[in-house]
């Protein structure tokens, strides 16, 4: 059809560009994936988690407080843990039998506790009541072994009274509860064991 121009129109042809290839697609996507996970400059990596401790309680750094009520707490409740299995064997009253078997479970259960948060915070707890002071122990007379087991433990819990009172001011929420939440036992403990040495004067 004439147009009234000297020449023709041209026609413009579209063209599409070129699909890129597949394996391109999947390089690009791989390089993309590793730049979101790959770690930032100077970050490091977080200690493995103890078991039964979220990961959000997991610190890799813990202040010398903590770090002293983790470590002296634990000798604490190891001493109370190894008296109180002699005197569930040795003694020979029922009543301190009965309370060497309480206090046996109660060490066990904090004992295990402080050991998930002090490995969860890279602590090494100091070793367990040496082998030579059991077999002193052992070795006492039987009529002597209760009154002495009786005001171990009371020193002992005496200890841990003084000790989580310090910690409930701490930073840390797990050590500052644990503390929080040990002291009424604690203190009932004590007041059992007065009550058992008044009967037995």
């Amino acid at each position: 059809m004439p147009s009234g121009l000297p020449f023709p129109l041209a026609r413009r042809s579209v063209t599409h560009g070129a699909r890129p290839p597949r394996a391109l697609i999947a390089c690009l996507s791989l390089a993309v994936s590793l730049l979101i996970t790959a770690p930032l400059p100077g970050a490091t990596e977080a200690p493995p988690r103890a078991p039964g401790v979220p990961a959000a309680e997991v610190s890799p750094t813990v202040n010398p407080s903590d770090r002293a009520f983790l470590e002296s707490t634990a000798v604490a409740h190891d001493r109370g843990l190894a008296f109180s299995r002699l005197a569930a064997d040795q003694s020979t009253h029922a009543q301190i039998r009965s309370l060497g078997q309480m206090l046996d479970a109660y060490h066990t259960q904090a004992l295990a506790t402080l050991t998930a948060y002090a490995r969860a915070r890279s602590v090494a707890l100091p070793a367990r009541t040496d082998r030579q002071t059991l077999e002193e122990w052992r070795r006492r007379d039987p009529a002597a072994f209760d009154e002495a087991y009786l005001e171990a433990v009371e020193e002992n819990h005496k200890s841990l009274v003084n000790l989580c009172e310090e910690a409930v001011q701490s930073v840390d929420p797990d050590i500052a509860g644990f503390a929080r939440d040990q002291l009424p036992t604690l203190h009932d403990h004590l007041s059992r064991l007065r009550d058992l040495r008044a009967l037995r004067k």
